[in-house]
């Protein structure tokens, strides 16, 4: 008799021959359910003939009508086939345990993961939200259902609801809580569409990522409030508001929910109307920063958002670092998320308690890296957009349209680019341009203007030192500050922006984490030290006398390596 290892082997080896076999197949290419489905239809057959016809099988079955119709619709006699193998090489048991423990992301990619939450996020939701006997839970968007099955696992007294527009991952995870043998209904339909029939204890969500509603053409329900600009905050950027919008409206006055979400929506400003709408409400609990490369298709870092009735200050975690690095794709394990429960209730140097005042005065962001860091005294602190006569971005032009007006002759205007930007100074051999529209006039450099990166890491800044007679023109994603001198030095100012104190400040200002970025607004609200006018001239003074070092240094690398090339012929004597 073979023991269970040994069958679960066996299975999924016939599995993987079948996949193969069935690759061609439309329905397998359309959907990650089919094989699953295959082992469920397969569980059927085991209670009659496995010659009987579809039809006859489910009608042996205690199922939805949704589920009868998709497996009816789906199923053709190639997939019959593959269902009566199953069935003729495979227990009840091990079929039964393959159907509810399916790995829809082993080798998946974009598509197939859009409907599987990762199970160590479904373990983390699980986590924070404590679920209690006899609570609703539900999971809106709920894909193949691996929350609900969790859930279920871990709660099997409880009431569990689904809701998800793809009628094969519906089907799929109704089949899965039929198997669990819970109280559960699955619905198929766009969440959106519809405004919430009933009111849950938990909800959890990993809706779709990075959606714009502008680009959708739902209608109803939320769709309608959005298009209208009724949803209480305008019409914001992303669809993440809107989406956790329906997740408060159905929980109950004492419920919870977790949302996993973008990080551009934490701090974007097309999304501060929508930030300012929940946190003035008080339906925000806590915000947790994740390690990116946990869900399929995509690298980027996320949020877990814990909505709630909070009319307090609102816990902000950074989890970033807590990850089990993968192949390909990272995971949490146990021990990371007893650590994420942990800081969820203990401040430290990676959680803290954020009061509204302070959020307000960040206009809402919601991204962890701006709360943290270490404590930096500062005399006499000051914004730098009081300090400023004015703040400009460069010229933005593609390569192509630069290639178009670019010209080996020495017209006298230059061209910035952010890679020009080398040790704190403008290198020499700027790429020069034909001739200076006269709209561009205003962005012209001037000797002293503050140069800083706009995106990137570590950003870039320098004083702009323009040859008489020259021109210069900043890119697009240069940041040119004009300072006003009687206040502050411009070389004083780099001096304290290139220091350890310096890139603390503006790392807490950046947004983005694929590609950080410093927006203009955070640029003008940061805030640097501004002793006296004496000071400022002795630090600038060092500053520059230091800037001159390195530049003499650069020349006797260049002239090191000039050297060390020539070495074989002095040698030889040629």
């Amino acid at each position: 008799m073979q023991n269970k290892s040994e069958e679960n082997t066996r299975l999924a080896s016939l599995v993987w021959q079948i996949a193969d076999e069935m690759r061609s197949s439309t329905a397998l290419q359309a959907s990650g359910a089919m094989i699953p489905l295959a082992a469920y239809v397969a569980l059927l057959m085991q209670d009659g003939g496995d010659g009987d016809a579809l039809g006859d099988i489910q009608a042996r079955a205690n199922e939805e009508a949704e589920v009868r119709d998709f497996l009816l619709r789906s199923f053709d006699e190639k997939w019959m086939e593959a269902a009566r193998r199953l069935s003729r090489e495979a227990t009840k048991e091990a079929l039964r345990e393959f159907v509810l423990y399916y790995d829809f992301l082993a080798g998946a990619g974009k598509v197939a993961g859009e409907h599987a939450t990762p199970d160590c996020i479904c373990r983390l939701a699980l986590a924070i939200l404590g679920i209690k006997q006899g609570e609703n839970v539900a999971d809106l968007g709920c894909g193949y259902g691996n929350f609900l099955v969790a859930a279920a696992g871990a709660h099997p007294n409880d009431t569990y609801y689904g809701v998800e527009i793809s009628d094969a991952a519906a089907c799929l995870a109704q089949i899965r809580m039929n198997l669990m043998g819970v109280d559960s209904a699955i619905e198929i339909g766009d969440m959106l569409s519809r405004k919430p029939k009933r009111q849950f204890d938990k909800v959890f969500s990993q809706y779709p990522f990075g959606m714009r509603l502008q680009h959708v053409g739902g209608s109803g329900g939320y769709y309608d409030e959005f298009k209208k600009g009724n949803t209480g905050f305008g019409r914001s950027s992303s669809a993440d508001w809107v989406f956790n919008k329906l997740l408060c409206d159905s929980l109950s006055p004492d419920g919870e929910a977790v949302a996993i979400m973008t990080n551009g929506a934490t701090f974007n400003g097309g999304d501060e109307l929508a930030r300012k709408y929940f946190l003035d409400n008080g339906m925000i609990r806590a915000v947790v920063a994740l390690p990116g490369g946990l869900l399929r298709g995509t690298l980027v870092p996320i949020t877990l958002v814990v909505f709630g009735r909070n009319d307090g200050p609102v816990r902000i975690v950074d989890a970033s670092d807590l990850f089990v690095p993968g192949r390909r794709w990272n995971t949490i394990g146990d021990d990371e998320i007893e650590e994420i429960v942990r800081r969820l209730s203990e401040s430290g140097e990676s959680s803290r308690l954020v009061t509204r005042e302070e959020l307000a005065a960040t206009e809402y962001c919601l991204f962890p890296s701006r709360y943290f860091g270490r404590e930096i005294n500062m005399v006499n602190p000051t914004r730098i957009g009081e300090l400023a006569e004015s703040i400009e971005r460069g010229v933005a032009l593609v390569a192509s349209e630069l290639d178009m007006i670019s010209t080996d002759e020495d017209t006298g205007i230059s061209y910035l680019r952010l890679s020009d930007i080398e040790d704190g100074r403008i290198a020499g051999g700027l790429p020069h341009i034909r001739a200076l529209d006269t709209k561009l006039e205003k962005l012209r450099l001037k000797n002293g203007d503050l140069i800083v990166s706009k995106s990137g890491a570590p950003f870039k800044v320098a004083v702009a030192e323009v040859p008489e007679g020259q021109t210069i023109l900043a890119s697009g994603n240069i940041y040119i500050i004009r300072l006003n001198t009687e206040r502050v030095n411009p070389y004083y100012v780099a001096a304290f922006l290139a220091s350890e104190d310096g890139k603390e400040i503006m790392g807490r200002m950046v947004v983005g984490t694929a590609i950080p970025s410093l927006p203009i607004k955070n640029l003008r609200a940061m805030e640097i030290p501004v002793p006296s006018m004496e000071e400022q001239e002795a630090i600038a003074d060092a500053y520059r006398a230091r800037l001159d070092e390195v530049e003499v240094l650069k020349i006797k690398l260049e002239k090191a390596r000039n050297n060390a090339v020539s070495t074989y012929d002095e040698v030889m004597g040629r």
